[in-house]
């Protein structure tokens, strides 16, 4: 789940992802092999682009061990994603051992797991798309989450301890929204037990990542983890890949102009919705499915 709506255009084919995905094979901001660059982060000015993407103000408040930052997306853009692979990046490069939790079936876990450990060829990101999760249209099974799995798996065999799980229910369409908030959360919880010393970061729809009420997943994590910190997504305009009663396809959006370069605000209390601050990734971009409608 996750706000706003409308408009359509279908999505691209499953050959033109592999092919902007395999077009680069670089190791995105993995430090040093020697560990020379850990405990710092590359000095740049403001909105400039270092190894990892693009600089984030504030983003060092929420690189520490056994924090867990719910980022509250809304789904079917370009920037979320991304600026999920950027902060795995820099946290790694910090020394520290980094989990990304993604509201993506449990069940496909072990698919994920042969992708982060393959080469990231076309045949390799075929095996991870096949089957009905990546034939839907919600922004999840989007090719910017594709290129998250991506730059993990290269962050991962750069020697960084950075890992995946997946923590949504099998059924993806269970009509008891509290009870699959409330299962999301017990995966993510598992999770932190087992990495009790890594910085957990979990993207999400940015209804289940809400603090303030027993039905939503962040309420169900703080309850027992109180090292949790969530974050709503602030972006200036642009367009996301949406599903509504209409259809799915590309909506435009209008935001709150914040600039132009990203950023983690953390505030001095909740506010009224449950979150801690925002993570703002100025204009946002729609990003279609991997796999063409017609594939279905």
């Amino acid at each position: 789940m996750h706000r706003p709506s409308s408009t359509a255009t279908l999505g691209l084919s499953l050959i033109i992802a592999m092919g902007a995905l395999l077009s680069s094979h670089d190791v995105l901001g993995a430090a040093s092999q020697d560990g020379a660059d850990k405990g710092s982060i590359r000095s740049s000015k403001s909105g400039t682009k270092s190894e990892c993407g693009a600089e984030v103000r504030g983003c060092a408040a929420i690189f520490r061990p056994g924090v867990l930052t719910i980022f509250g997306e809304l789904h079917g853009t370009n920037e979320a994603p991304a600026f999920i692979g950027n902060m795995a990046c820099r946290a790694a490069q910090f020394g520290l051992a980094v989990r990304v939790g993604l509201e993506i079936p449990a069940s496909l876990q072990p698919k994920v797991n042969v992708f982060l450990a393959s080469k990231g060829s076309r045949n390799d990101v075929e095996l991870l798309t096949t089957g009905q999760f990546w034939l839907s249209d919600d922004g999840r099974s989007s090719k910017a989450m594709l290129a998250l799995f991506d730059k993990i798996r290269q962050l991962k065999q750069s020697d960084q301890d950075v890992d995946v799980y997946l923590f949504d229910v099998s059924a993806m369409n269970m009509a008891d929204r509290d009870k699959r908030d409330k299962r999301m959360a017990e995966n993510i919880l598992s999770a932190l037990t087992m990495s009790p010393q890594a910085v957990h970061f979990v993207l999400t729809g940015n209804l289940h990542a809400r603090t303030n009420q027993k039905r939503y997943m962040g309420w169900q994590i703080i309850q027992r983890h109180k090292q949790t910190t969530s974050l709503n997504i602030g972006y200036r305009s642009g367009s996301a890949w949406i599903c509504t009663s209409d259809g799915c396809g590309e909506s435009k959006l209008g935001g709150n102009d914040r600039g132009d370069n990203q950023f983690v605000e953390i505030l001095d209390r909740r506010n009224r919705n449950g979150y801690h601050g925002v993570f703002y990734v100025g204009d946002v971009t729609a990003s279609p499915p991997v796999r063409d409608v017609g594939e279905k």
